[in-house]
């Protein structure tokens, strides 16, 4: 897991860093490529008084050591967004399942949230993590808990290429049915341009040993690259309510019961018609700096999910 500073820039840019927020990581996040100016005006704005403060230089300089990165030679990781953060005087957590810095042992496939932490952070990341997991319901749930309304959510994770990194790659149709379920309002949302590319055939490659005969036919292929991309959401938690289950319908050929579109109602206790849905999230959605583009996307997900 990682996050290169200039998403971190994104996220002050979008308003969903202010000072002394409480910042939830899922995932110890390494930082990536941030440069010691870059560094030295992110905590100018936070906390001016520490450019005058004894250790401030060397902090800045092994922190921007630590976080280098390319994509030929990989990254050092011997720096965390949780430092920096927390240098700057937001309050930062982390859940992972290996120590890391400022971490709490959390498994995302079977931990319940605890509830000291429900509804107790202003921003919850989700840089890479989710998908190496494979409990995705409790993972977003977990994500939904943890922030408090008027707080945000934001997402980087693998949308294609990736071939051999964990075990999930997303669709925006999921980022959009999740905002139009639960009425999250989209903050911010953008598709990272590929800096790296994927072989098709890698895990297979990456099998042999274990399962040399499904692996032979592969020995020689020549490799299918697919260009690695992200893609970048950011949520506002607008109401106080239960995760809700996105019940995804395109490819049904036989009506859907009453009783199963009612289930991923009543999972979140909000038993709403079909119109008042629609005026619901599109309301929710208003302040959105692309809310005109959401809302249709809304409705045109209300509609699936009314078929």
């Amino acid at each position: 897991m990682g996050i290169a500073f200039v998403f971190l820039a994104r996220l002050r840019s979008c308003g969903v860093l202010p000072a002394g927020s409480k910042v939830l990581d899922i995932g110890s996040s390494n930082l990536y490529s941030a440069s010691s100016q870059e560094l030295a005006n992110f905590i100018a704005d936070y906390k001016p008084e520490a450019a005058a403060e004894p250790g401030t230089a060397e902090f800045i300089r092994r922190l921007s050591d630590g976080s280098d990165y390319s994509p030929e030679t990989g990254s050092a990781n011997e720096s965390f967004v949780g430092e920096l953060l927390d240098f700057c005087g937001l309050d930062y957590t982390s859940f992972d399942i290996a120590a890391g810095y400022n971490t709490k042992i959390l498994d995302l496939n079977r931990s319940h949230l605890p509830e000291q932490y429900r509804s107790a952070f202003d921003l919850v990341l989700n840089f890479g993590t989710t998908e190496h997991v494979m409990n995705q319901l409790n993972s977003f749930e977990i994500i939904h808990d943890a922030t408090r309304v008027g707080g945000c959510m934001a997402h980087q994770l693998p949308v294609a290429g990736h071939t051999d990194h964990g075990y999930f790659l997303y669709t925006g149709r999921l980022f959009f049915d999740l905002a139009g379920y639960n009425g999250y309002e989209i903050v911010d949302l953008a598709y990272e341009d590929a800096v790296s590319k994927a072989d098709l055939f890698q895990p297979v490659r990456s099998y042999a040993s274990v399962f040399p005969r499904f692996v032979a036919q592969f020995a020689d292929r020549t490799p299918v690259q697919i260009p690695d991309r992200t893609l970048t959401v950011i949520y506002r938690k607008t109401r106080h309510a239960p995760f809700k289950l996105c019940l995804e319908t395109s490819t049904s050929v036989g009506e859907i019961s009453d009783q199963v579109r009612r289930s991923y109602q009543d999972v979140s206790s909000l038993l709403i018609s079909e119109q008042d849905a629609v005026a619901t999230e599109v309301s929710d959605l208003h302040n959105s700096t692309s809310w005109a583009v959401t809302a249709m996307r809304v409705v045109a997900s209300t509609l699936r999910w009314s078929r």
